[in-house]
């Protein structure tokens, strides 16, 4: 039986590398792939792990494609809730 899934991802604004849990009962929609599901994961808001220190840190999120650690995701909502005029993350990637 299988217990545990995670899925590693790296921050496309800061490059933290964190991993999300994926439910192992889960069944996705058909057509889905193994990277939606997990994408779906930190969509979902689930905490996740850093991959340095196994440690729960919060929860990343997906804008525009893109994938944000927890510290990002702060920080960009931060700047949202003060102008909500979407803005390109730091780094101008």
């Amino acid at each position: 039986m299988i217990v545990e899934i995670k899925a590693k991802f790296a921050c496309d604004d800061c490059g933290t590398e964190f991993f999300v849990p994926l439910d192992p009962a889960y069944e996705p929609p058909a057509g889905w792939s193994v990277f939606a599901v997990a994408e779906d994961s930190v969509r979902a808001g689930t905490d996740y792990e850093d991959a340095t220190d196994d440690l729960p840190v919060g929860s990343g999120s997906v804008e525009d494609g893109r994938h944000y650690c927890a510290r990002c995701t702060k920080i960009s909502d931060a700047k949202y809730a003060t102008d909500p005029t979407p803005q390109p993350q730091s780094g101008g990637k």
